[in-house]
C-alpha cells in the first residue's frame, strides 16, 4: 500500500514538473534569426548609412558560411565592389550615350557600331580603374556567422581616377567629370527606391 500511494506520489510530481516545458529552439537558418539586430544598410539600403546629401555610390557584400574571416570580409568586398560597380557602369554608359549624342548632333563623326563599342569599353575601363578608389566603410557579422561588408566612393574620388584615365580623351573625361555629381545624385535615387 505504502509502496502505490509511493508511485501515485511520484507520477503526479513528474506530471506536474511537465507541464511547464521548455520553448521550442530558435531556428537558426532563417533569415529573421540571422538578421536580428541587423543594421539598416544590411537590411534596406546602404545609403541609409550616409547623411542624407552625401553624393557618395555604395555596395554591400556578404559571405555565408565562411570559417575564415579573412577570406569572409575579402569575399564579401569583392561581391560589394561587384555590386557598386554594376551601378556605377549603368551610370557611366548613360553618361557616355549621352556625350556621343550631343557629339553627333554638333556635326561629331564615327559609325554607331564603332561609338557602342567605344561606350561599352569605356564603361569597363572606368568601373575597373575607379574600383580601387572604394572604401569599406564597416562590417558587420550576423548571429549566423554571415560576413556583411558596406563599401563606398563618393564622387571627388570617382573624378580623381577618372582624371588620371589616359585611355579616355580629355572631352570624354571632362564631360563625364562634370556631370559626376548629378550621376551620383540620379544613383543615390535609383538605389534608395
Amino acid at each position: 500500500m505504502r509502496f502505490r500511494m509511493w508511485m501515485a506520489f511520484m507520477m503526479a510530481i513528474g506530471q506536474g514538473g511537465c507541464a511547464h516545458s521548455p520553448p521550442p529552439p530558435e531556428n537558426t537558418d532563417s533569415m529573421a534569426y540571422r538578421l536580428k539586430d541587423a543594421p539598416e544598410w544590411v537590411k534596406g539600403t546602404c545609403r541609409s548609412y550616409f547623411k542624407a546629401g552625401t553624393s557618395v555610390l555604395c555596395g554591400v557584400g556578404s559571405v555565408t558560411g565562411s570559417r575564415n574571416p579573412s577570406m569572409a570580409r575579402s569575399g564579401a568586398t569583392a561581391r560589394a565592389r561587384s555590386e557598386l560597380a554594376s551601378s556605377l557602369k549603368t551610370a557611366v554608359v548613360g553618361l557616355l550615350e549621352d556625350y556621343q549624342s550631343n557629339t553627333m548632333a554638333q556635326g561629331g563623326s564615327g559609325t554607331a557600331g564603332w561609338d557602342e563599342q567605344k561606350i561599352a569599353e569605356a564603361s569597363r575601363q572606368i568601373s575597373e580603374a575607379t574600383l580601387s578608389g572604394t572604401q569599406v566603410n564597416t562590417t558587420w557579422i550576423s548571429p549566423g556567422d554571415d560576413y556583411y561588408v558596406l563599401v563606398s566612393m563618393d564622387a571627388e574620388s570617382f573624378k580623381k581616377y577618372l582624371e588620371q584615365m589616359r585611355t579616355l580623351d580629355e572631352a570624354t573625361r571632362r564631360h563625364i567629370s562634370s556631370n559626376a555629381e548629378e550621376m551620383f545624385q540620379k544613383l543615390d535615387l535609383y538605389t534608395t527606391k
